[in-house]
């Protein structure tokens, strides 16, 4: 399948970390991916990380209060790569305005589907604009605001992905680490 996802990527935050686990896990099942990302934006915290080949960095944000609006935005990623279904992760945060004017055109190739990083109902109005084929969102939380704009049925709840805890013996796994047994560690 050939996936596009527009999303902060090698950013250090919760949305990017989170596309990346997706974004990387879709790869290594044979999916073609295609990232469409932030030259510059002010969530996006540098990792030093260098960007995948099929990472196009094409849009910029300098503020993101009190709505997101691009200073910058490169159309033709979004319009010339070919995918079959769009992604777009944390929508709150991405240049809203430029995107709702290419939805129609997203939308003629592909199937649309919105990942809810957003804690709370965002107060942009163009947030509500988009009709998207599918909205994941990870609890009961992000559902109970998300009816209130989306039909419910286009609404799932997907957990995020997380690491089963491992419970173990403290002491024993200090002494093989060799690491102090009564101190703190951070």
């Amino acid at each position: 399948m050939k996936i596009g996802m527009m999303c902060l990527w090698n950013a250090a935050n919760g949305p990017s970390i989170h596309a990346e686990l997706v974004g990387r896990a879709w790869v290594k099942l044979g999916h073609q991916l295609k990232i469409f990302s932030a030259q510059k934006h002010p969530d996006a915290r540098p990792t030093f990380q260098e960007d995948e080949d099929f990472v196009i960095r094409h849009f910029s944000v300098d503020e993101v209060i009190p709505f997101t609006r691009a200073t910058s935005f490169d159309p033709s990623p979004l319009l010339n790569e070919k995918y079959e279904v769009f992604v777009a992760q944390n929508v709150e945060r991405l240049t809203a305005e430029k995107l709702l004017e290419l939805f129609p055109q997203i939308k003629k190739k592909a199937v649309t589907v919105q990942v809810v990083h957003e804690g709370k109902a965002p107060e942009d109005p163009l947030y509500y604009k988009f009709d998207w084929d599918a909205i994941v969102c990870f609890d009961q939380r992000y559902k109970d605001y998300l009816v209130k704009s989306f039909p419910a049925e286009r609404i799932h709840m997907i957990s995020y992905p997380y690491h089963t805890l491992k419970l173990g013996d403290k002491q024993k796994a200090r002494k093989k680490l060799g690491l102090p047994q009564a101190e703190k560690i951070v």
